[in-house]
């Protein structure tokens, strides 16, 4: 979100569906290291969106009844 909200990236985020469709990336060079240091937050960013899910679905029910 940060990434777009620069214009980093271009893309759409569907909630409904759970999917990012990213449409442009503005161009920089990257070395392998970089590289590989993005995908290692992707992963992590992607892990704690998935336990955030878990623990929402898990206490919805409770949270609603309040």
């Amino acid at each position: 979100m940060k990434a777009m909200s620069l214009g980093v990236i271009q893309g759409v985020i569907d909630q409904v569906v759970q999917i990012v469709r990213i449409k442009r990336v503005q161009p920089r060079v990257l070395n392998m290291q970089q590289v590989e240091s993005l995908r290692t937050q992707l992963n992590t960013w992607t892990e704690k969106v998935h336990e955030a899910v878990i623990y929402l679905e898990a206490t919805g029910p409770e949270l609603m009844s309040s």
